[in-house]
């Protein structure tokens, strides 16, 4: 195996003063250098010769380029990730407004054309309450809350405590409180108790706007009449 022999090279300087720190070096042909008199031997003074070897060190070139790659390498398998088709999965249904996303065509990706997976889906008939998903609000009547969950059990449908873009209706008696202004915020059907009892009576999902729980009306205002709580609602649940 062959060696790469390496080329070392000295040059003699003589010490022409030292100020702060920094020598000031003469070269045999007038050149003046500044150099660090701090890694100079000790004892140097003005006048002083001293030869300096100056010699290409590959090792520690070669084993900071290995050190170097081997991070980039790892930063790359950490943090990139390949592209992979999405995966479309159903986790609610109910019937909105159509929302149009800025963006969403995009003719062209740099990876290539990725393929979704395709999700068949089939809405609930009116007849099939499970798709009712009720939040209770402010309901005064004590006991009043227990016989509309044991309403909502027996004709399939949900109830949570927390109200989330999930849920198809609030249920409360007074149009007050967090959640009722959060279900105006996000859309969401306010309704009364008697909006249950109807869909249980009827077999079927009944028209939420006839059962709208209206704000209260403000002193020397006209009385606010049936026709839809604030935030107008655009349609009744499907599932």
């Amino acid at each position: 195996m062959s060696v790469a022999t390496q080329e070392v090279t000295s040059v003699q300087f003589t010490v022409g003063k030292l100020d702060a720190g920094m020598a000031i070096l003469l070269s045999p042909d007038h050149h003046l250098v500044e150099f660090p008199a701090t890694i100079l031997p000790e004892g140097i003074t003005t006048g002083s010769i001293v030869n300096l070897t100056i010699e290409r060190n590959e090792d520690e070139e070669r084993r900071l380029r290995e050190e170097f790659v081997s991070i980039q390498e790892d930063i790359f398998k950490q943090f990139s990730t390949p592209p992979e088709p999405p995966t479309i999965s159903l986790k609610c249904l109910q019937k909105r407004t159509k929302i149009k996303h800025p963006g969403s065509r995009i003719q062209h990706l740099i990876a290539g054309i990725l393929v979704s997976n395709r999700v068949n889906v089939k809405t609930h008939t009116l007849e099939n309450l499970s798709g009712i998903n009720i939040s209770f609000a402010a309901i005064p009547h004590e006991g009043e809350v227990e016989a509309l969950q044991a309403l909502l059990k027996r004709i399939g449908a949900n109830w949570t405590d927390e109200l989330t873009t999930d849920n198809t209706h609030l249920v409360c008696s007074q149009a007050r409180g967090p959640k009722y202004e959060r279900a105006v915020e996000w859309n969401i059907p306010v309704v009364s108790p008697d909006f249950l009892r109807a869909c249980e009576t009827n077999g079927k999902v009944q028209p939420a706007h006839l059962y709208y729980v209206m704000p209260a009306a403000k002193s020397g205002s006209p009385e606010l009449s049936g026709a839809g709580n604030s935030g107008a609602y655009s349609g009744g649940p499907v599932g």
